[in-house]
């Protein structure tokens, strides 16, 4: 009712039908409204879509520097395992080396015992 008021009083329609008559103008209006809201809706979906996809690239980028945070970790726990393992190496060898010395020593202490006797 509005409409027609309205398109009466402006002047835009002087008859109910035809073209250019006051139903076919309200009608071509409400189907206009009915769009309008339709394409609001659409828009307001499209905003929400956006949103998420906002949302899920920020948790994207949070897993990203998460699994770069492990590779680091990871690669300097085998690092730290490397010179762990060149370590033992090391100790091995030192101690190996110590325990052969310590049989020269002894062997020579003994040579050494017999030889003043």
């Amino acid at each position: 009712m509005c409409f027609a008021h309205e398109f009466i009083r402006l002047g835009i329609s002087r008859q109910l039908e035809g073209a250019q008559g006051l139903y076919y103008l309200i009608r071509k209006e409400l189907r206009m409204d009915q769009m309008q809201r339709s394409l609001d809706d659409i828009s307001r979906k499209l905003d929400e879509i956006i949103d998420n996809q906002r949302e899920i690239y920020g948790e994207i980028v949070k897993m990203n520097n998460k699994c770069e945070n492990m590779i680091q970790a990871t690669l300097k726990m085998s690092k730290n395992l490397n010179n762990i393992e060149q370590n033992t190496a090391i100790s091995a060898y030192n101690s190996e080396r110590i325990l052969k010395e310590e049989e020269y020593q002894t062997f020579f202490q003994t040579y050494n015992f017999y030889r003043s006797v």
